[in-house]
């Protein structure tokens, strides 16, 4: 999984089969409302007055909207199943759709064929709220009223993801996010081992959780003199979580409090220019040109990804190590660390994908009982048995805990890194530091923009400097774009 605009493709004007969705697993009646017309909200005012609870014998059926890539179908799949074990008489009908989710769910709005509970991350949370502004559930009033009744309680999360699911991130609990979605270093352990082979240099000490930039250069010098792949790493720099923490650590700013566009200042070309340090030093292929790591095939050693452990193993197993044996010790071939930080200010991308449910949903009880399931240790297991992602709950953290399905397999791998200093409470009360890092400077804008905008920094900033362009035409060709984008 790869957050934010590597999780959501960009896919303006993707055709949409049967209305943009295309129905699969068990039918039932259609649970969602009509668009276009009529939208009930979410019930408000006095919490006491929702009704939070349903009859486990209840017969009904939530419609689940998921998007129809990587696995998605049977992470809906999973579930369903799992809800169905709480409530035997609900059907969990699955439906799936294409394209950019925003424009997805307003095609689906439009059509009125809205599923009651679908999939999206932060940002197009954000869009769809901008756009239609009573549609997505606020799921605050149910969480208030079980909290009451000691039904529920927000500190079992990760404040860091938790808040991702909330409109501007401090407000209405639009989203539960399904997963830590946080960028880490995938590397080849055995690509490593065999650098330090040729070139009689420690390197392997210094990829651990925590490491810094510094450390990060050392490596890679290293690595550049075993002369064994043309380049080091595959950067995914344009991605908002890479270049967005070193923005901020150096000081950046993209729009000051005016909402006018800031970005041209000394701190950013600073930034610019550590991004670019990583193409002149020949860590990193330029952007324009074609060329990679190609980390996935083996041939680079490092690879700045958010995805699950497991779906970066099974494609070197595929790709690269095909004719090693099952009983492989996988551990010493590949694992993965934390991101690079400056060691006086440590900050390391983060995201979240997730579910919102829709005020379309002719049962809000049941579609908050569901919400609550996905969050739930059995929903998050369920996830993970099917994705190994990182489960938003802090009482799952221990993957070594067989109770906890994202770490059985994977207990040799160093899977911590994917929520290493994320502001975590133990049980004697000590709270380590938070280096999750928010992309949020677009909350100066209208919500709309979140995706576009990120992605016209990536091209037109970081991607243009770090292919050799101009720092004055770089900035010039940016604030036409920005500016064409904003009339939108």
């Amino acid at each position: 999984m790869k957050l934010f605009k590597r999780m959501i493709a960009v896919a303006m004007g993707c055709a949409f089969a049967m209305c943009g969705f295309a129905g699969c697993g068990e039918s039932g009646e259609q649970g969602g409302g009509q668009g276009g017309g009529q939208r009930p909200v979410t019930p408000g005012g006095n919490t006491e007055s929702i009704v939070t609870e349903v009859d486990a014998d209840i017969t009904a059926t939530v419609v689940l909207g998921y998007k129809n890539e990587n696995n998605e179908d049977k992470i809906a799949k999973k579930l369903a199943d799992s809800f169905k074990a709480k409530f035997p008489n609900v059907t969990v009908q699955l439906a799936a759709f294409t394209g950019e989710t925003s424009t997805a769910i307003d095609k689906l709005y439009r059509s009125g064929s809205m599923p009651d509970v679908f999939l999206t991350n932060s940002f197009d949370m954000l869009a769809i709220n901008a756009q239609y502004e009573d549609l997505l559930f606020d799921l605050n009033p149910y969480i208030e009223q079980e909290e009451k009744e000691g039904k529920f309680d927000r500190n079992d999360y990760y404040a860091t993801w938790w808040k991702l699911g909330q409109e501007n991130f401090d407000g209405a609990q639009f989203m539960v996010p399904r997963a830590a979605d946080r960028v880490v270093v995938h590397y080849n352990k055995a690509k490593v081992k065999e650098a330090e082979a040729k070139t009689g240099l420690e390197i392997q000490k210094y990829i651990k959780n925590g490491w810094t930039w510094d450390d990060f250069n050392t490596v890679c010098d290293a690595l550049k003199q075993a002369n064994m792949s043309t380049y080091i790493v595959d950067s995914n720099m344009d991605w908002e979580a890479v270049y967005n923490p070193i923005l901020t650590y150096f000081g950046a700013e993209y729009f000051d409090d005016n909402g006018d566009l800031a970005i041209d200042s000394a701190e950013t070309k600073n930034a610019l220019d550590f991004i670019k340090s990583w193409v002149d030093k020949g860590y990193v292929a330029p952007p324009d040109s074609g060329r990679a790591a190609d980390f996935d095939y083996g041939k680079g050693f490092m690879h700045f990804q958010s995805r699950a452990l497991s779906t970066t193993l099974d494609i070197l197993k595929t790709r690269v190590y095909s004719d090693l044996p099952a009983t492989t010790d996988w551990s010493q071939y590949y694992d993965v660390v934390t991101m690079p930080v400056f060691a006086d200010n440590p900050l390391i991308g983060v995201g979240a994908a997730g579910y919102c449910a829709s005020t379309t949903a002719e049962n809000p009880a049941l579609v908050w009982q569901f919400m609550k399931h996905i969050a739930s240790r059995e929903g998050q297991n369920a996830i993970a048995e099917i994705a190994n992602y990182v489960p938003v709950r802090k009482d799952m953290a221990d993957y070594t805990d067989p109770a906890n399905q994202w770490g059985v397999g994977y207990e040799k791998f160093n899977l911590t890194a994917f929520t290493y200093n994320s502001g975590n409470t133990d049980e004697e009360g000590n709270t380590e530091p938070n280096w999750n890092c928010y992309t949020d400077y677009f909350l100066k804008k209208p919500a709309k923009h979140a995706v576009s905008l990120n992605d016209t920094f990536g091209i037109y900033l970081i991607e243009s400097y770090a292919n050799g362009r101009e720092y004055d035409q770089v900035m010039k060709t940016l604030n036409t774009r920005v500016t064409q984008l904003l009339r939108r």
